[in-house]
């Protein structure tokens, strides 16, 4: 059982890791795209980061019954850093689209 929550723990956080260099792709485009598709990266970014805070409440769920302490502190303290990375990336990213708008 607990092998099992440790799996459905890092299946999230790695769809976190992927999701935070989907952010770095977007944000690299911004100014660089159709300026008539600007808006599409805003909305890519909004999504992005709901899509990263909805894949932490998965790893938090598991890592509530998991009983291997190291493991879940190191997925915890690497799961915060992500969701701050992300979300400043993402935050920054669509306040960059509302500003060239």
């Amino acid at each position: 059982m607990q092998s099992a929550l440790k799996g459905a723990a890092v299946t999230p956080f790695s769809m976190m890791e992927k999701i935070v260099d989907a952010l770095k792709v977007t944000q690299a485009a911004v100014g660089k795209s159709n300026t008539n598709a600007a808006s599409d990266l805003g909305v890519a970014a909004l999504n992005l980061k709901a899509a990263l805070q909805g894949a932490w409440l998965n790893v938090l769920i598991n890592l509530a019954s998991i009983k291997d302490e190291m493991f879940v502190r190191q997925y915890r303290k690497a799961g915060e850093s992500l969701v701050e990375e992300g979300s400043k990336i993402a935050d920054a990213t669509y306040q960059q689209i509302l500003e060239s708008l």
